[in-house]
């Protein structure tokens, strides 16, 4: 953790633009290890969103009792979310429950302009996936366009 602080410090980065992304599929499924890592970031200015939730062992107890400054959807819930009633209803409580923790939602892997619209329609604004396009190391995050 230290060394992370120590790094932004020496490159004059301010730690609370730094977001970590824990998997919680390497943490064992281990809540109390979750809660101790997300507290210490939190406690040094470092901002932590859960990876893969909604998939393996991610879950609601996980999120309530680290709440961690974001939430990054699986890919599973993300696919076909515009046109599976299931998937719609699941996304439709993670996006109140985060929004009434203050917690962000991100939607990862979107791929089809339907699921983009769906997701954004019911208020996710934080996407990434290939209809957004590939990482590229000389583009900022900032300039992605979306397909008309």
């Amino acid at each position: 953790m230290q060394s992370i602080i120590d790094l932004a410090n020496a490159q004059n980065i301010d730690s609370r633009i730094i977001t970590l992304e824990l998997n919680q599929d390497y943490l064992n499924g281990d809540l109390s290890s979750i809660i101790t890592i997300v507290q210490d970031c939190k406690e040094n200015g470092l901002r932590i969103c859960l990876d893969h939730f909604g998939a393996g062992r991610s879950g609601l107890n996980q999120m309530e009792m680290s709440q961690p400054n974001a939430i990054a959807l699986n890919a599973k819930l993300v696919r076909d979310a515009d046109t599976n009633g299931a998937k719609q209803a699941i996304v439709r409580g993670l996006i109140q429950t985060c929004d009434d923790l203050g917690i962000d939602l991100i939607a990862k892997h979107v791929e089809t302009r339907g699921e983009f619209d769906w997701l954004l329609s019911e208020g996710v604004d934080l996407f990434q996936g290939g209809l957004l396009g590939h990482p590229q190391l000389d583009v900022p995050a900032t300039s992605a366009r979306i397909p008309q």
